[in-house]
């Protein structure tokens, strides 16, 4: 009986607790949800497409170099007889200023027998002009006293033709004539050769005076002066010192404009172009001209910590690619480089800075551009006109501080999801909300006024 008893309290017990857990599970089930509807719409932010004339950015790197080095050459020899105190390692010296005096006295003697050389063929120039104005006279004389020895001659033959002068006479009157008639053809022939002597005579002048000019130039070569406002760099010579011809000197960079080669890729460079427009370059003149260039911002920075900056220019784009990198380089000009310089916090821009150079340009038309979270593998996320997502494929630029330009794909007004829905069902429920500082914060990037 016991026994029994057990088995039914035990049957009993598991009866009333599967019927509490049935009980349970009857008392807390939910009911099947209102429609799939309900389960798929999302909340997400979106911004409207807007066409922005956009601030096209690029950025590279590179060094500082001179844009206007020089080297000192002596173009003559000589001991140095003058040396200025500035001409020193790091120092600024004006235009104009005379660095270097070397012995100028053979030069100035080389000079003087030039001069010399010069006065003696003139004097003999104004000889030569007196002899052939002397020599003018006396032919003149000569040729009266021919034309009345030839009269003298025709009466003589006449005479003697009538048996009236005897053949002695007329061979003694023919004798004189022919005499005066030498004398005559003796001056004319003087006279011939004294243009040929001028002539000769030019031309040993014009040989003298380019010795003159030579020494003139030599003489002038014997004081070094600045040519262009400059900082001297490396001195190889010293006061007292034996130069010889072609030797070094000292170099110097001129301080108007400093260069900085700038490594850019080939296609950041190209979008820059392209932001100029379709018509901004082209190759009408037998030569391409860089000029169109001018159109894109450059501001060249230092690799401070306080990252000085200065206003900057394309000169010119240098030809061909890095065989290295595959970029362009682009040299850019800096005007002043020294001027207000505050070392250390605002160095000046000298030969070997690194530095960084950014390039800005604003389109020349306005284009639809969306942040770069938007697209999602060649798409972007859509609101349709009755709040279902739409996948829509796109054509984009390459990535600007965090956007892109929609090239293709996108029609102004249209709303753009710039959330990232999980999982992005086309054709599904939203519940869209139009975020009006996302939208601001774009345009603030896209056209360059965010810092």
């Amino acid at each position: 009986m016991a026994t029994r008893l057990t088995r039914a309290l035990t049957v009993f017990g598991g009866l009333l607790i599967g019927g509490i857990i049935l009980a349970t599970f009857i008392a807390t089930r939910q009911g099947p949800p209102e429609s799939d509807e309900a389960i798929q719409q999302a909340a997400v932010r979106f911004i409207e497409a807007t066409p922005i004339r956009p601030t096209l950015q690029a950025s590279g790197f590179g060094t500082v170099q001179s844009a206007r080095p020089w080297a000192a050459v002596a173009n003559v020899s000589g001991r140095v007889v003058n040396r200025h105190a500035g001409l020193e390692n790091g120092e600024f010296i004006e235009a104009g200023t005379e660095l270097l005096v070397l012995d100028p006295s053979r030069y100035e003697l080389a000079l003087e027998q030039a001069n010399a050389d010069l006065r003696g063929m003139e004097a003999e120039r104004r000889e030569l002009l007196q002899e052939q104005e002397n020599t003018e006279a006396l032919h003149e004389l000569e040729r009266q006293r021919l034309a009345l020895a030839e009269r003298e001659l025709s009466r003589a033959e006449s005479l003697a033709d009538r048996d009236m002068l005897s053949a002695n006479q007329r061979d003694a009157q023919r004798r004189a004539t022919i005499q005066q008639r030498q004398s005559t053809q003796t001056l004319a022939n003087q006279l011939a050769q004294i243009p040929v002597k001028l002539d000769r005579l030019a031309a040993r002048q014009e040989q003298a005076e380019v010795r003159r000019k030579l020494a003139q130039e030599d003489l002038d070569d014997t004081r070094i002066t600045a040519p262009f406002d400059m900082r001297i760099g490396q001195v190889e010579v010293e006061a007292g010192q034996q130069v010889t011809r072609g030797q070094r000197l000292f170099v110097a960079d001129g301080i108007q404009v400093a260069e900085a080669p700038i490594q850019i890729s080939f296609a950041h460079m190209r979008d820059l172009v392209a932001g100029l427009g379709e018509d901004a370059l082209t190759l009408d003149g037998p030569v391409p001209s860089t000029k169109a260039l001018s159109g894109i911002n450059v501001r060249i920075l230092t690799g401070s910590e306080e990252r000085a900056s200065w206003d900057a220019r394309i000169a010119r784009v240098a030809e061909g690619l890095d065989p290295a990198t595959r970029t362009l380089q682009v040299i850019t000009a800096i005007d002043q480089p020294y001027r207000n310089a505050q070392p250390p916090r605002r160095p000046a821009l000298v030969p070997g800075t690194f530095v960084e150079g950014r390039f800005t340009v604003t389109a020349s038309e306005p284009r639809l551009v969306v942040p770069v979270e938007a697209v999602h593998q060649g798409q972007v996320y859509l609101v349709d006109e009755h709040d279902r997502l739409e996948r829509r494929d796109v054509q984009t630029s390459r990535p600007q501080n965090g956007w892109v330009i929609v090239e293709a794909g996108l029609k102004p007004g249209e709303r753009v999801i710039i959330d990232d829905p999980i999982p992005a069902i086309n054709g599904m429920g939203l519940r869209p909300r139009h975020d009006v500082d996302a939208q601001d914060a774009l345009i603030d990037r896209v056209t360059g006024e965010a810092t």
